[in-house]
């Protein structure tokens, strides 16, 4: 509609959309029944379309005047049936189709609703994904946000812990969804966000991921750890932490962390391992890390205060932290000259942000942009975008052949998660939901001397234009 005012002239009367509408998010379904729609496509996070600033506000209004919720018009609880809407294999995925929507409008707190009077229509536009294993002869790197992984004492016991599940139950739950999503991205390396901050012992939760890895996989996968010199990596409640295949990879030195600004207090602090792949393989650089958040906004004049350009508060620290890790890079560590650099993170910034335009101007490929514009991790508020990044060395990016997320989390409906409040009929212990955000997956020649091919090259240089 042109403006939401045309909504209000229409409150409470028997409305008709004969165009086809999209899923654009369903945060919703399982607390109040309800589902965000949106005109002819899912809508993405103005940030990530197009530069903050006065482009940003133009699609962020946009945005506002093209969605509207489908209610059922009743409150959830996990004493009544399933939620609504739900179609083949118990889900419902943003940019699935909507059609023949008749309902009642009404007006809430948070938007327009509608009510509807007539069986609404869905089809499965979104397919869930499938996902091959990594080329022979190649490195699959990969990135997974555990949403907060915290294993109580270790022992059955210690829950709540300050995040994650709040039972023994729940945690079981759910790290039965995380370890079947790790083992069947099959990748070599993988960098895990959001684990319980608690060490490297055995009854730590980063010990306790590898156990479960090394029960279920293959004989012939054996899964290890990285560990910094460090008893406890910063004072956060949660940490970046780094799983390795020990038969594919050696760690080639001590794994090396920052804990200067902006990473002292600000931003968990980053994890910098080199690699090997066997004894002539190709050596890389892997550095994990985790911004400051985009929530808790300090007062305005505040350098980190919200400016209202798209880009939420604590983006200047974002940017310090951006330069601060690639200073160190620079610096040559590891003792590699011109490494082969791969860095893997929650940047909580869009990928038009400032944060991504300081890598690019460090000479930095982002990968999730380097074959489609429309790349995501993320659904928030009804809106796609890319928060979890993959970022490579100029040397490095022309040794990948590909870059994807694997859309298992941020399309499917909050409620398939690992808690128990939700129906229990809903709950199974595979991939979906497994966490908020999509994992990411790099594959990328294990063998230094592979030839490059100009395909390869010709994207890569689109990509950063």
């Amino acid at each position: 509609v042109p403006t939401v005012l045309t909504w209000e002239s229409l409150e409470g009367m028997l409305v008709t959309f004969p165009q086809n509408l999209s899923i654009t998010g369903s945060s919703e379904l399982g607390s109040a029944g309800s589902i965000d729609l949106a005109v002819d496509d899912r809508l993405f996070a103005p940030a990530e379309m197009v530069a903050p600033g006065e482009q940003a506000e133009v699609l962020a209004d946009l945005n506002d005047r093209s969605r509207i919720k489908l209610d059922d018009g009743r409150s959830q609880s996990p004493d009544l049936p399933l939620p609504p809407y739900l179609g083949p294999d118990n889900t419902v995925r943003t940019g699935d189709g909507v059609k023949g929507v008749v309902g009642i409008l009404a007006e809430s707190a948070d938007g327009y609703r509608i009510q509807p009077t007539k069986p609404i229509i869905f089809s499965r536009e979104n397919a869930r994904p499938s996902l091959s294993p990594p080329p022979e002869n190649m490195i699959r790197a990969a990135l997974l946000d555990t949403g907060g992984y915290f294993n109580g004492d270790g022992h059955g016991s210690g829950f709540p812990g300050t995040g994650g599940a709040v039972t023994a139950e729940e945690f079981s739950r759910q790290r039965a969804k995380i370890i079947k999503a790790l083992l069947t991205m099959e990748a070599h390396v993988i960098g895990l966000l959001s684990l319980e901050n608690d060490g490297y012992e055995q009854d730590s939760a980063l010990q306790d991921l590898v156990n479960g890895l090394n029960d279920q996989a293959p004989d012939d996968n054996t899964f290890a750890f990285v560990e910094p010199t460090l008893s406890d990596l910063g004072s956060s409640d949660t940490k970046v932490g780094l799983i390795y295949r020990s038969d594919i990879l050696i760690p080639q030195g001590p794994a090396l962390t920052l804990d200067r600004a902006p990473f002292d207090n600000s931003n968990i602090k980053p994890l910098i391992q080199p690699f090997a792949s066997g004894e002539d393989g190709k050596e890389f650089v892997l550095a994990l890390t985790h911004f400051h958040d985009r929530d808790q906004c300090p007062a305005p004049g505040d350098p980190n205060a919200d400016k209202n350009d798209g880009q939420g508060c604590w983006n200047a620290q974002r940017v310090l932290a951006v330069e601060t890790l690639v200073e160190f890079l620079d610096s040559n560590p590891v003792g590699t000259e011109n490494a082969n650099i791969l860095i893997l993170g929650n940047l909580n910034a869009y990928a038009q942000e400032d944060p991504l335009t300081s890598f690019k101007d460090a000479g930095f490929t982002n990968l999730n942009r380097r074959a489609t514009s429309r790349s995501y991790t993320t659904v928030t508020n009804g809106e796609t975008g890319t928060l979890l990044h993959a970022l490579a060395s100029e040397n490095l990016a022309a040794s990948i052949t590909e870059a994807q997320q694997w859309h298992i989390n941020a399309d499917e409906p909050l409620l398939l998660n690992y808690r128990i409040t939700y129906p229990p009929l809903l709950y199974t212990p595979d991939v979906y939901r497994s966490s908020a955000h999509d994992p990411i997956l790099v594959d990328f020649y294990a063998n230094s001397t592979t030839p490059v091919f100009l395909p390869i090259v010709l994207v890569t240089r689109s990509a950063r234009q």
